[in-house]
C-alpha cells in the first residue's frame, strides 16, 4: 500500500546520516521592531543601538556570522558602498544583513528612487563582502505589475520609489562557505532554493519581515515553508525575521531551535555545512512533470476507448 511505501522511505531518510563537509557557528538576533517605529528617523539611533547590544553579546559566544533581519538597517545604502557604518561595525563576527541597496545608474552614480530590498556581507573588519539582491518582489507592495496600464496605481510605491529585481544571485562566500540566501517571501518558490544550492550554496539563510502578519498563524506557517525547503534541498536553514519566527532547521527540515513571536531575542548555534545534491536539487520538477504526462496520457487512452 502506499502508505507503507511513505511510512518506508521516511524511516530510511531520516535514519541516513552523512558527514558535513564543515560547520559555521552563527548568531540570530531578533530586534522586534514595530512597523510605526521602523522607518522613523527618530527611532533609527535606538534600533542601530539595540542591534549592535545583541551582536556583541554573541560575539562573547564565538561567533563567526551574525545574522540580522530584513530591512535590519532602516536606511538606504548606495550598491558601491565598500564598508560598514562606523556605528554597527562589530568587533569580532562577520555580519550579514538586510538593507535597501540605492540601485547604481552604472556610472557609479545613485539612482534616484530605484532601489534593491538586499541583503549585505561583510567580514569582520567590516569590509563589504557581496550582496544579494531580492529576485521575486512582491506584487504592489515593492512594484506595480503591469503598470503601464494601471498607472493609477503607481502612487501605491511613489513614496518608496521603484525596487527592481535582482538576477539570479550566486550564494554569498563567507571565509569559503557558501549561504544561499533567500529574502522573505522568496522560500516559498522552491525553484530559487533549488537554484541557489546547485549554484554551490552549503547552507539557506533566510531574511525577513513577517511583523506585518500580527498575531495570526501566516508566521507559523512560513516557518513551515522554510523547512519544506530544507527537506527538498538536504541543507541546514537559518531564518532571522523581524518579529518572529526565527529559527535554525536540520537538513531533515526539524526545527532546532525557534524564536517567540513579538519579543527582542538573540540566539547562538552551530550549523552543519553540507555539498550533496539532493533528488530535486538535481533534476527539479521532472518527477512531477512525469506525472502530469502520465496522467495525460491515460485520458487520453481512456478516452479513445469511448
Amino acid at each position: 500500500m502506499p502508505w507503507k511505501e511513505h511510512l518506508g522511505y521516511g524511516y530510511f531518510r531520516l535514519a541516513q546520516t552523512l558527514p558535513p563537509v564543515g560547520e559555521i557557528r552563527v548568531g540570530i538576533v531578533q530586534p522586534n521592531v514595530t512597523h510605526e517605529r521602523k522607518w522613523a528617523k527618530s527611532f533609527v539611533p535606538a534600533q542601530f543601538e539595540d542591534l549592535r547590544e545583541d551582536s556583541l553579546a554573541l560575539e562573547s559566544d564565538g561567533v563567526e556570522l551574525l545574522v540580522w533581519p530584513e530591512s535590519a538597517l532602516p536606511v538606504k545604502i548606495p550598491e558601491n558602498t565598500e564598508s560598514l557604518p562606523s556605528e554597527i561595525k562589530l568587533e569580532r563576527a562577520g555580519l550579514l544583513f538586510g538593507a535597501v541597496a540605492i540601485a547604481d545608474d552604472g556610472n557609479g552614480v545613485p539612482a534616484e528612487k530605484k532601489y534593491f530590498n538586499s541583503a549585505w556581507l561583510s567580514d569582520e573588519s567590516g569590509a563589504i563582502l557581496g550582496k544579494y539582491r531580492k529576485q521575486h518582489l512582491v506584487p504592489v507592495g515593492e512594484y506595480i505589475p503591469w503598470k503601464r496600464i494601471f498607472t493609477s496605481a503607481k502612487s501605491l510605491t511613489s513614496p518608496m520609489g521603484e525596487v527592481l529585481p535582482g538576477g539570479q544571485g550566486e550564494p554569498l562566500q563567507f571565509h569559503g562557505k557558501a549561504l544561499g540566501i533567500l529574502i522573505c517571501y522568496e522560500d516559498i518558490f522552491p525553484e530559487i532554493a533549488r537554484r541557489t544550492v546547485g549554484l554551490g550554496a552549503e547552507i539557506l539563510v533566510e531574511l525577513t519581515n513577517d511583523a506585518w502578519y500580527g498575531w495570526s498563524g501566516a508566521s507559523r506557517q512560513h516557518l513551515a515553508i522554510s523547512q519544506l525547503r530544507s527537506i527538498e534541498t538536504r541543507r541546514e536553514g537559518l531564518r532571522a525575521a523581524n518579529s518572529g519566527i526565527s529559527a535554525l532547521i536540520d537538513r531533515k527540515g526539524r526545527v532546532l531551535w525557534q524564536s517567540v513571536l513579538f519579543q527582542r531575542q538573540a540566539f547562538a548555534s552551530g550549523l552543519r555545512l553540507y555539498r550533496d545534491l539532493s533528488f530535486y536539487a538535481r533534476f527539479g520538477d521532472v518527477f512531477a512533470y512525469f506525472s502530469l504526462a502520465f496522467t495525460g496520457l491515460m485520458m487520453v487512452i481512456a478516452w479513445s476507448r469511448k
